[in-house]
């Protein structure tokens, strides 16, 4: 969610969810006077009387605002609140930019995988703060409490969030907004001009999702059939990995790397710490044992994740 504020001389806010073909679009979008909580709230809560109170996002990303951080928490109770990586690093940057071992660790901080690790990075820089008005600040906006809002670790239990980390997309589709509109344009017309945009932006979903079901291919799919079964963007993810892992133990390339697979199917590439499906390192040693090596039990586990992260939308 994030907020466009150069239309109109108003604001116009916008919520996007990405669809199972990995297309952004537009859920929702409303028009406000100004950044204000009760004006988030009364908005928020007008999108859910016309869902029939039935939309129960289970997170919202935004780009660090406590005004909609507020009315969030106060109209969607169940839904996480995170925040934007690349906010949170530029924030950082105008605070403690002139003092590179600070804003080293909480970068740190941000990206880290666990709640340990973070939490230590904190503790590094609040103990190498050079004064007190800078550890203060530390203390207050990015205290070892808050940090499941701004960290990286409370994220790696869902594949979409774990993957998705800015609002990026929300900042191009404003981008595109402004193109179509312009400020001499009083509110109804660049309403007019939006349901356009929003009008194009589906029906190039459509095509995206008309174009994958029928391109499909399995070709990777004929030595582990499992992944057929996930949905499009789990199984593009993993076709390359099994091509690439045939292509290494034909030619033999497999045994000049370090092998990084470990005994419990995981692995510390960068493949499988981004996405959590078994990567190619995983499948050339799985192929090595005559295909003993994953278990069933394994591709349930796989199966699961990637069914419940399509379901999970912004």
């Amino acid at each position: 969610m994030d907020a466009c504020g150069s239309l109109a001389n108003i604001y116009l806010v916008t919520l996007l969810f990405r669809d199972g073909f990995r297309c952004w679009l537009p859920a929702a979008q409303f028009w406000i006077s100004k950044e204000h909580g009760d004006l988030y709230v009364q908005a928020l809560k007008t999108l859910q009387d016309w869902t029939g109170q039935r939309w129960h996002p289970s997170a919202f990303l935004i780009h660090g605002s406590s005004i909609e951080a507020r009315a969030i928490g106060q109209c969607f109770h169940s839904s996480r609140i995170l925040r934007c990586t690349r906010h949170s690093t530029q924030t950082l940057k105008s605070k403690l930019s002139h003092i590179d071992d600070l804003m080293y660790l909480m970068e740190r901080a941000i990206f880290a995988e666990t709640q340990a690790e973070c939490h230590r990075y904190i503790q590094e820089c609040l103990e190498k703060c050079p004064y007190a008005e800078l550890r203060r600040y530390v203390l207050t906006a990015w205290n070892v409490e808050s940090s499941h809002i701004w960290s990286l670790h409370s994220r790696l239990d869902t594949p979409i969030l774990r993957e998705i980390t800015t609002i990026n997309a929300c900042e191009s589709y404003h981008s595109l907004v402004r193109q179509c509109t312009n400020r001499r344009m009083d509110m109804k017309e660049c309403t007019v001009q939006i349901i356009q945009l929003i009008g194009r932006r589906y029906d190039s979903a459509c095509e995206v999702h008309l174009e994958n079901e029928s391109r499909i291919t399995r070709a990777a799919f004929h030595v582990y059939p499992e992944p057929a079964s996930w949905t499009l963007p789990y199984q593009r993810l993993v076709s390359p990995e099994i091509t690439m892992a045939e292509r290494m133990i034909a030619d033999g390339s497999w045994r000049f790397q370090w092998f990084q697979a470990q005994s419990d199917c995981t692995c510390c590439c960068k493949f499988f710490r981004t996405n959590r499906l078994p990567c190619k390192h995983i499948f050339v040693k799985d192929l090595n044992s005559n295909k003993s090596w994953l278990t069933q039990t394994n591709w349930d586990r796989w199966a699961m994740m990637t069914a419940n992260g399509a379901k999970e939308n912004l």
